[in-house]
């Protein structure tokens, strides 16, 4: 009985025994994979890892390349707009060298005419003096006629106030005006000297040649017309005159010349319409008015025209040939913005 309880018990212990080293088995195996999977998941991390650090360096090496060819480029747009630079400044020099050849020969015309001008503006002084004393004279005849006529008036008044009888003493002193304190009032005579003194008096004022009541004279109004009327020359009238046609350019030439534009106005896709613009000079070569006629369709290139016209002022003044016809001179012409500056002929 106990022999059996022994074995039961060893049987026991050797179960139990099995059951620990099974136990420590799995353990030890779970161990085991717990660090494969750890090893694994070392590895896939130390892989992504590598992977991350050499994508990194790819797309650092792609930006490198990427940042050295917008270089390359750069510099490339960099050198093509200073040779197109270099190419408007020669073109521009050209013209300006062109402009500058074209004003000497307008010049050197305006000079060979210099007598020519001098002798039209001697012969219009002349004229207008001619004129002139034409109109004062006539003024003047008018004046010694108005009062002759006066003192003729005046004499025949006082014919008429002189009685043919003799009168009273009261009467008589009244009527000659030699002594009395009034005598002759109300009896509808005048006093001797009243109308002819006011009528003289009238005359010598017309004599000085201030009655303002009485019309000018014929003869002197057409001077006082030309006075006040403004001679205006416009675009046309470019055409029949050379004088004024070379005076035109040279103002044109003088805006083209010294007008600074930036790259941005000198863009042709900037200025969507060519403006047309009037120009108004009078004879001392000061600008009268700058009308935009049609506009650009900018603000501020408006605002450039109305600047660079009057920055350039004061402007010649008028030969005495263009000034001997007109007062004021009207420059009518189209704005074009396309590499420099050029004012054209308005197409009819």
């Amino acid at each position: 009985m106990q022999e059996r309880e022994r074995e039961r018990a060893l049987r026991r212990d050797a179960e139990e025994a099995r059951l620990r080293l099974d136990t420590e088995d799995r353990l030890r195996a779970e161990a085991e994979q717990q660090r494969q999977r750890l090893a694994e998941q070392s590895a896939q991390y130390e892989t992504a890892l590598a992977e991350e650090a050499q994508a990194k360096v790819r797309q650092e090496a792609e930006e490198r390349r990427l940042a050295e060819r917008r270089r390359v480029e750069q510099a490339e747009q960099e050198r093509a707009q200073q040779l197109a630079e270099q190419q408007r400044l020669q073109q521009a020099e050209q013209e300006r060298a062109q402009q500058l050849a074209e004003q000497r020969r307008a010049e050197e015309a305006v000079r060979q005419q210099l007598a020519e001008q001098e002798r039209a503006r001697r012969l219009a002084e002349e004229q207008s003096r001619q004129e002139q004393a034409q109109a004062e004279q006539a003024a003047r005849r008018q004046a010694e006629e108005n009062a002759r006529l006066a003192q003729e008036q005046a004499r025949q008044a006082r014919e008429r106030a002189v009685p043919d009888s003799p009168l009273p003493g009261p009467a008589r002193a009244g009527a000659d005006g030699s002594s009395g304190d009034g005598g002759g009032r109300g009896n509808g005579i005048l006093p001797r000297g009243a109308l002819g003194g006011d009528l003289a008096s009238r005359a010598r004022e017309m004599m000085r040649g201030i009655d303002m009541s009485t019309p000018v004279p014929r003869a002197v109004q057409p001077a006082e017309d030309a006075a006040r009327a403004v001679r205006r020359a416009l675009a046309e009238a470019a055409r029949r005159d050379i004088p004024l046609r070379m005076y035109m350019d040279s103002v044109r030439q003088k805006i083209e010349r010294n007008a600074v534009l930036s790259e941005a106005q000198l863009a042709a896709d900037v200025v969507r319409t060519d403006p047309i613009v009037s120009v108004a000079i009078r004879s001392d070569g000061s600008v009268e008015d700058v009308t935009i006629l049609r506009s650009s369709g900018r603000a501020d290139i408006d605002d450039f025209v109305r600047r660079i016209v009057r920055l350039n002022a004061r402007y010649s003044a008028f030969p005495p040939n263009v000034a001997a016809n007109y007062d004021v001179i009207e420059l009518r012409r189209v704005w074009r913005f396309a590499g420099v500056l050029r004012l054209m002929e308005e197409m009819r």
